[in-house]
């Protein structure tokens, strides 16, 4: 009984220090893939952006065809139709991004989703929202498509929300069926100066791989310590006692 006790109380360190090099090194390869995609997708968006801006027609696109293009469309903006993406920082400032239908010149064309840009947002304007007034009539926007808004998971918060409110995260489907449209399927960041107070400084899409090239280093670190805290207690010579 003693031995089988004492055999397992040697076992159980090295099972434990097992199940964390595995878990470390797991989660070193998760981070590096996160990297790896993130790198392939700032690739694919300086390219895309490189190429010559696509003039927005009456032809609905598929996105992944203008996903990080630069884009043009005539026509205008339509009016009650703005909505509020929420927990959208800025600079480590809570605000939101504004959102408003443009209807392109051309007969029958898709109308096109505008991200307008950010504004700030206060606790107590949060019952209350006011974008900068919209450019009147027909004029030439510049941007670029964005094939997917990105989402935030909200315990308890619906989908969507009402015109004039605020989102949580953006649904084409919603937002069609609470304001008629024929959509795009996909938003334009508008690049093109306007004279409002709106801030439309976008990232590249993919950038940030460091912070994942440097998560990735640290669980490696944490493995090749366990590693070799390990090995040293499991082969380092036995002291004698002087006394034997």
């Amino acid at each position: 009984m003693l031995a089988r006790l004492h055999w397992i109380s040697r076992l159980l360190p090295t099972v434990a220090a097992l199940l964390v090099i595995w878990t470390t090194f797991s989660l070193g390869q998760w981070q590096t893939g996160r990297a790896q995609y993130k790198e392939r997708l700032h690739a694919a968006a300086v390219s895309a952006n490189a190429q010559a801006p696509w003039t927005l027609d009456a032809r609905l696109l598929n996105p992944d065809e203008v996903a990080h293009r630069r884009v043009w469309v005539h026509g205008e903006f339509l009016a009650n139709t703005t909505v509020y993406l929420d927990n959208r920082s800025y600079r480590q400032q809570p605000g939101v991004h504004v959102l408003t239908a443009f209807r392109p010149s051309e007969p029958g064309a898709p109308v096109v989703v505008v991200n307008r840009g950010w504004m700030p947002l206060s606790p107590q304007q949060r019952q209350r929202l006011t974008a900068p007034a919209m450019p009147d009539g027909v004029q030439t926007l510049e941007g670029l498509a964005q094939a997917q808004v990105p989402s935030y998971w909200n315990l308890g918060a619906p989908a969507a929300g009402k015109l004039g409110g605020l989102w949580p995260n953006f649904g084409f489907d919603a937002y069609a069926q609470l304001t008629g449209l024929k959509l795009q399927p996909f938003v334009v960041l508008q690049t093109s100066a306007s004279n409002d107070s709106l801030v439309r400084d976008w990232p590249v899409a993919g950038s940030g791989s460091e912070k994942h090239r440097g998560y990735a280093f640290q669980w490696y670190s944490l493995c090749l310590l366990t590693l070799g805290w390990w090995l040293w207690f499991t082969f380092r010579p036995n002291k004698k006692n002087p006394a034997d």
